[in-house]
């Protein structure tokens, strides 16, 4: 069982909130031992060699021209699409893969550290936990809440995301912006 799916918490959430798959189910494609495909990692042609025991089982397979040199997951369009869309956690959790063979096929697909939705969900409830152990409480600023500081008037800011004056204020300044006066 990789490690990140021991039980336990990790920034606030349980691995089952961690590890949640945001754009499944994924169908692995029909094929059995011994048949032939296209694999989009190695990007060649591969034989078939087994199923995985992972949490969703997904073929193994080898290169089909030349010695065999190890068998791996085959990468098809629907393994692409969680590498794209879900957290490396994720992925090495529900396909039984590694940190670095999670990271190889991000960076073989574009996929960077921190810029699909799967590791923002993580990234943010972490920093939301982080909010939540602080002695004030405390809510992570969304995009739309910070855009709004220094776009109106503090009191409507703190109206309209549930901040007090202060709070707002505090953020205003924190992005350099000038504050709007209230039409009276």
């Amino acid at each position: 069982m990789p490690r990140s799916a021991s039980p336990g918490r990790l920034g606030g959430k349980t691995d089952r909130d961690r590890l949640k798959l945001l754009f499944g189910p994924y169908t692995a494609p029909p094929l059995r031992k011994g048949e032939r495909t296209f694999c989009l990692f190695r990007d060649c042609p591969v034989v078939v060699a087994a199923w995985s025991d992972a949490p969703i089982p997904w073929p193994r397979c080898y290169y089909a021209e030349g010695r065999a040199r190890g068998c791996g997951l085959l990468v098809d369009e629907e393994l692409v699409r969680a590498i794209k869309h879900e957290s490396a956690a994720a992925v090495m959790f529900w396909w039984g893969v590694s940190r670095n063979t999670a990271r190889r096929w991000r960076g073989a697909f574009g996929v960077g550290r921190t810029d699909n939705e799967g590791t923002h969900r993580l990234v943010y409830g972490a920093i939301q936990a982080n909010m939540d152990s602080r002695p004030y409480g405390g809510r992570v600023w969304t995009p739309g809440e910070a855009a709004l500081a220094g776009a109106l008037p503090d009191g409507e800011v703190a109206r309209r995301t549930g901040r007090t004056r202060n709070a707002v204020a505090v953020k205003r300044r924190e992005l350099g912006r000038a504050a709007v006066r209230a039409p009276r």
